[in-house]
């Protein structure tokens, strides 16, 4: 599997460099509302933009891993809590099983 990935992450590489080098002219971004502009490579600002959606994309899926994760832990809690109040009362002798005299 550690083969496999290494060989996926050569050729995502691989073809990042080619595209950087195919890619160099420079392009100009202009913050239009903002009296901002600036002149990048055409490659930085497809990569830059890759780059951000990937973080985006790994903190809104750890934020989602989290969330589940407590609502386990609190749902595991509910049925531990719920398994003591049945043997407790499995404990109890009703009264109707009683002999009085």
């Amino acid at each position: 599997m550690r083969i496999l990935i290494r060989l996926l992450l050569a050729i995502i590489i691989g073809v990042a460099a080619i595209f950087s080098v195919s890619n160099r002219t420079l392009t100009i971004i202009d913050f239009y509302p903002l009296p901002f502009s600036t002149a990048a490579p055409l490659y930085t600002i497809v990569l830059g933009a890759l780059a951000v959606g990937l973080l985006l994309g790994v903190g809104v899926s750890t934020l989602s891993r989290l969330r589940l994760k407590l609502k386990v832990r609190n749902n595991l809690k509910r049925a531990e809590a719920a398994e003591m109040v049945l043997k407790n009362k499995s404990r109890e002798v009703p009264h109707s099983l009683t002999k009085s005299t």
